[in-house]
């Protein structure tokens, strides 16, 4: 069969050059997206553990309070960024030392009943061995890098409830 064309397919196994490098792009862009989403849950998930432990500190005075027939206080120290609990024990604490690499983490203002808002300074909060809060409201901001914020706030009745805004 001289003259005639044969139309030889090329049937080697194995991927081409384009193939490879869409594939390779793909998982580029998968992989970036993942790595926001991961960073975002971890700024929140160490946000939620800062408050929740500072939550539990509010807790525990109030109980220490009511239990040793004792007043206790939490000062919220906005310079330092720190908070000292103090009853018959003394307790300084960070939101850096509640969660380890959560240095972004920072408490930003304070809101008091009959004080205000405080951005700088300390702001006092005294557990009453009665189980009262004076004074009898308030709320504690904590912030993280990207702005996400938690709201630690305690009422009269003694309750102390956390709102996160993302």
């Amino acid at each position: 069969m001289i003259g005639m064309q044969t139309n030889k397919t090329n049937n080697r196994p194995g991927f081409s050059l384009i193939e490879l490098l869409i594939v390779i792009a793909i998982i580029g862009i998968m992989s970036t997206v993942a790595a926001v989403g991961w960073r975002t849950y971890v700024d929140h998930s160490n946000l939620r553990t800062v408050a929740r432990g500072i939550e539990a500190d509010f807790f525990n005075a109030k109980g220490k309070a009511a239990g040793e027939n004792t007043d206790y206080t939490i000062t919220l120290n906005l310079d330092q960024q720190n908070y000292t609990v103090s009853g018959s024990t003394t307790q300084t604490k960070s939101p850096q030392s509640l969660v380890s690499n959560a240095s972004d983490i920072r408490i930003s203002s304070v809101t008091l009943a009959g004080v205000g808002t405080v951005t700088s300074g300390t702001a006092t909060i005294t557990f009453q061995r009665r189980g009262t809060f004076n004074p009898p409201t308030g709320s504690s901001i904590i912030q993280n890098s990207s702005g996400s914020t938690a709201a630690i706030t305690f009422n009269t009745s003694g309750r102390t409830y956390v709102r996160y805004a993302w």
